[in-house]
């Protein structure tokens, strides 16, 4: 008996061990898969980050872009300016040339009279020394006659004389016809000069134009590369975050798995509690005090978006208990948080909640904000409790007698755990009143027909709203 009961010892003992060595295996590995998940997390928000930096990127390049072009516009706009300002100047090269013409017909006329006059003055010239000498014969004649003929060669004399003056003054024309001559050449032959210049000038303007205006368009085209390149880069970039969000969804399918691993580094990652410590609009991974793990929402300038719903849109708001719980829809279209999730976040501390709806037929987009807003955990229904209302839209979740100071609370109802009488969540889920008043003066989440108070205290129907909380003051 006593060599049985040393056999069980040692049994246990070997047990022990074993139950030891089990555990220890257990923590390596729940410290190895916390790893991976650090490393997948950090992966993740890398690539959410460099996303964001292609954003930022392309919107940059769209905006170089449209500068581009408009530069591109303006300088074409300055090629044809100058193109007919360059065509106006060939009409005034033209003008000046024609009057280059007549300048050059009236010198040539004007040398043809000249040679017409010196023509005309070597003949006077001519018939002028043709008549001195015949009357120095005929004075030679006198003299051998007499002296009585003394006054008659003074008389010569002073003709001779006259007509050497006439002669003088027709060769002092000829001369200043020359020179007007030779003044109308150098000024044609300065107007040439000035015309070459210009058109030269023009000609390089317009060179250096048609080279900015290639060298803008080979920017483009390298421009439109390099987006076609980023465009390319983001779908690799999509595939591969969206594989990667497929294998941490394979990771975290485990429950004892993901319980026990959350359970280790809950103390250790360091997440914001909620929007409001992001300081950045997107999705983000936050890790309120409450959760048991970590879950993305919608950050907007700080707020929490918690609902986004339009009126025959492309989410289904026809949910069950649960799926109101967990949360449904897309961050990017139409979605509900989900009530757990909101509990965890409204049960650390106190939040306001924003509601902003669009009014049916007038298109008005009013808000309405509560000071004070919280839920309740499942065991309560999702209890709402909520207070401190203002703004332009109407309030919702109104009292009898209405009072700021008071408190509104209605537990949580959906179409398969409908707490009304009178079954008013058979198309959504909300907080509807329980008494005989009926369903209340709001619901944002109906599949049929949403409504929402007017700023008169009456139903009115909407075709969107958003509603969205943050940390009170």
């Amino acid at each position: 008996m006593e060599d049985k009961m040393t056999q069980y010892q040692l049994q246990s003992q070997e047990m022990v061990i074993d139950m030891s060595r089990i555990a220890k295996e257990t923590a390596l590995c729940a410290k190895s898969v916390l790893n991976l998940e650090l490393a997948q997390d950090k992966k993740h928000r890398k690539l959410v980050d460099q996303m964001d930096d292609l954003r930022e990127s392309m919107e940059d390049i769209d905006r170089n872009t449209v500068k581009n072009q408009l530069g591109v516009s303006q300088n074409r706009k300055e090629v044809e300016d100058n193109v007919k300002k360059l065509l106006t100047l060939e009409k005034v090269c033209s003008k000046m040339t024609a009057d280059i013409i007549l300048w050059k017909n009236a010198s040539n006329n004007c040398s043809k009279k000249l040679a017409q006059d010196i023509l005309f003055a070597k003949e006077t010239i001519d018939s002028t020394s043709n008549h001195v000498e015949d009357i120095r014969k005929k004075v030679n004649d006198i003299e051998t006659t007499g002296q009585g003929m003394e006054f008659t060669v003074d008389k010569l004399s002073d003709n001779i004389k006259e007509n050497s003056e006439v002669i003088k003054k027709q060769g002092d024309a000829m001369q200043f016809i020359k020179n007007e001559g030779t003044k109308m050449k150098g000024q044609v032959g300065k107007l040439d000069k000035i015309l070459s210049d210009r058109i030269t000038a023009l000609e390089a303007q317009l060179h250096k134009k048609e080279r900015i205006i290639e060298t803008l368009e080979k920017s483009i085209m390298k421009q439109q590369h390099i987006d076609r390149q980023q465009q390319l880069e983001m779908r690799i970039l999509n595939t591969k975050l969206s594989s990667l969000n497929k294998k941490v969804d394979g990771l975290l399918s485990g429950q004892a798995i993901r319980h026990t691993v959350f359970s280790l580094v809950k103390e250790v990652v360091i997440l914001p509690r909620d929007c409001s410590q992001v300081n950045r609009n997107g999705i983000f991974l936050i890790w309120p005090k409450l959760s048991p793990k970590p879950f993305r929402v919608l950050c907007n300038g700080g707020w929490i978006v918690i609902q986004k719903h339009v009126q025959d849109g492309d989410v289904n708001f026809n949910q069950t208990w649960t799926a109101y719980k967990n949360g449904f829809g897309d961050f990017n279209k139409e979605f509900w948080l989900g009530n757990l999730k909101v509990y965890y976040l409204t049960g650390q501390k106190r939040f306001q909640l924003k509601i902003t709806v669009e009014y049916k037929d007038t298109g008005m987009k009013m808000g309405a904000l509560y000071s004070n807003f919280q839920l309740e955990d499942e065991a309560n229904k999702f209890l709402i409790r909520i207070a401190g209302y203002s703004g332009r839209a109407g309030n919702g979740f109104p009292l009898k007698p209405p009072t700021k100071s008071a408190t509104f609370t209605e537990r949580f109802s959906a179409s398969d755990n409908d707490v009304t009488s009178g079954h008013c969540s058979r198309n959504s889920g909300w907080w509807y009143p329980e008494g005989p008043e009926g369903c209340g003066s709001s619901d944002l989440n109906s599949a049929v027909d949403m409504y929402w108070s007017d700023p008169y205290g009456r139903k009115y129907q909407v075709d969107s709203s958003i509603m969205a909380i943050y940390p009170a003051v």
